[in-house]
């Protein structure tokens, strides 16, 4: 992915990967700070999760996802993704 000089786009997978009731993701930008964050559920996620929230804090994003109502089915993980920009 071609980003212009000074930002640079970082993505994590959360740990957990089976079917625990939330999942959380942190990404870092060690040295500069979030421009912006975003994040996704796995593709077989069944229709009972969604994400929670996405809090960008200064040199890191938070993404969390839960299950709505509890399930046994394996939702993978999830991701979390940040723009990030050189500080000035």
């Amino acid at each position: 992915m071609d980003t212009p000089q000074g930002y640079e786009v970082k993505g994590t997978a959360s740990p957990e990967q089976h079917s625990e009731s939330r999942k959380i993701a942190v990404v870092s930008c060690p040295y500069q700070q979030v421009l912006g964050a975003g994040g996704a559920i796995s593709m077989n996620a069944p229709g009972n999760v969604s994400l929670q929230a996405i809090i960008p804090i200064r040199d890191r994003a938070y993404v969390s996802a839960a299950e709505n109502t509890p399930t046994r089915q394996n939702w993978d993980y999830i991701l979390a993704r940040t723009i990030c920009v050189d500080l000035p």
